[in-house]
């Protein structure tokens, strides 16, 4: 929810930036493909994938941003289908745009409803005067990010028979050698960073998708990794096992991470800590340097960052 607010306020402000690099179209499609097929599977939905001339395809553009928009309707399709499937597409078109789009068998919207989809703050209703919880910022967010990479979103329902969500984009189309050249430039990078990160990591956060998601990243880097759920777990888990670096989330039921820091420092445990928060103001910092936490990262957090942080702490105690 935070991370919307900050998006869209930063959007709306002209202060938000769009990453480029050359990219593949199917490798951005079975990394979704990857995150979404267990949740949707686990839901009792099928999950298609269908790709149209993207095998081979490489553009310019921010892979963040676009799997950003794609999330965004899969979230969607997820929430709104109780029975049958999701399906994503991915499909080049012959004026070099790229064209994709999340198909339901969901409830389906209201026609009146359509209009207003992509404004902001609307919320979908379900047709039974109910809407489901969210900011109504998701698909808002959606068109402006596609905007700003000179496309277009759009969206096909009916009431009782399912949605398509769509997203037209204009990329630079780019070769498969340059993305060779840069992806080597990269993973070079990347191991240099992840060789040195073969530790145990306490993860104490609540939300179980940002627990997958950095544990996938963790573990990719060689961590260990062991879950706390809040700040009294945390506290428990360091009473019985050592750990080399803990990741703390702020806000989290039963127990927070500012007063979870704190005890762990009183119990005299200096494990260096790294907040993982949405706030990124300077009064926000101090609080966590106030707790007791050794460093702070913004979410949304791209992984090299994340081991960078990691590796400077382990050389600052180690110091």
């Amino acid at each position: 929810v935070i991370n919307d607010i900050l998006d869209y306020s930063k959007i709306e402000a002209g202060k938000f930036s769009l990453d480029k690099h050359v990219l593949s179209v199917n490798k951005i499609l079975s990394e979704v493909e990857e995150f979404y097929r267990s949740l949707v599977e686990n839901k009792g939905l099928s999950f298609v994938v269908e790709k149209h001339k993207v095998d081979d395809l490489y553009i310019q553009g921010d892979a963040i941003r676009i799997k950003q928009i794609l999330n965004n309707y899969l979230n969607n399709a997820l929430k709104f289908t109780a029975s049958g499937s999701i399906t994503l597409v991915a499909k080049k078109l012959d004026n070099n745009e790229i064209y994709f789009a999340v198909v339901d068998t969901g409830i389906g919207i209201n026609q009146s409803d359509l209009p207003n989809l992509f404004k902001d703050f609307a919320q979908l209703n379900t047709g039974s005067n109910r809407k489901f919880g969210g900011t109504g910022l998701g698909l808002a967010i959606s068109r402006k990010l596609a905007h700003l990479m000179s496309g277009t979103t759009a969206v096909d329902s009916e009431y009782g028979k399912g949605s398509t969500f769509s997203v037209t984009l204009k990329l630079p189309i780019a070769s498969q050698k340059i993305y060779e050249q840069e992806n080597q430039k990269m993973n070079q990078t990347k191991a240099a960073v992840k060789s040195r990160l073969a530790i145990d990591v306490l993860l104490v956060e609540d939300n179980r998708t940002n627990q997958m998601i950095a544990s996938r990243l963790l573990e990719k880097a060689g961590c260990h990794v062991v879950i706390a759920n809040n700040g009294v777990e945390s506290i428990e888990q360091l009473k019985h096992n050592a750990f080399d670096i803990i990741l703390m989330d702020c806000q989290m039921p039963i127990m927070d991470g500012y007063e979870a820091s704190l005890a762990i420092r009183k119990s005299g445990n200096q494990t260096p800590i790294i907040a993982l928060t949405a706030n990124a103001q300077q009064a926000d910092r101090e609080a966590c340097l106030n707790a007791g936490m050794t460093d702070f990262l913004s979410k949304p957090f791209k992984p090299d960052v994340l081991y960078q942080k990691i590796r400077a702490n382990l050389l600052a105690k180690a110091a």
